[in-house]
C-alpha cells in the first residue's frame, strides 16, 4: 500500500492507480450474481496497515487513497467516511 501511494503521483504510478481501480470494480462486478449486494476487499500491507474497500465505493473514495500520507496512517485500519470525505481508521475516536 506504501509503494503504491508513493508512486501513484509519477505517471507510471497514475497508469497503475487506473489498473488498480479497474481491479477493485471487476471484484465488485464478479460478486454482483451473489445473494448479498454488500462485500468488501481487505488489502493488508508488511507496515499493519488495512484498507478496507466496500462494494460500491465511489471513485473520490479511490481517488482519496492515492492522496494518502501513508507514513500518517501506518497500522491504521483505514474505512472510507462518505460524510467526511475521507479514508479514517475505525479503531479510532
Amino acid at each position: 500500500l506504501r509503494a503504491f501511494g508513493a508512486e501513484a503521483g509519477k505517471a507510471a504510478g497514475r497508469d497503475a492507480y487506473e489498473l488498480f481501480k479497474a481491479w477493485v470494480r471487476e471484484v465488485w462486478d464478479a460478486r454482483r450474481p451473489s445473494e448479498s449486494d454488500r462485500g468488501s476487499v481487505v488489502l493488508n500491507d508488511p507496515a499493519g496497515t488495512t484498507v478496507v474497500l466496500n462494494t460500491g465505493l465511489a471513485d473520490d473514495a479511490l481517488d482519496a487513497l492515492a492522496r494518502l500520507d501513508w507514513d500518517m496512517v501506518e497500522g491504521d485500519y483505514l474505512t472510507w467516511d462518505a460524510d467526511r470525505g475521507a479514508w479514517r481508521d475505525v479503531t479510532r475516536r
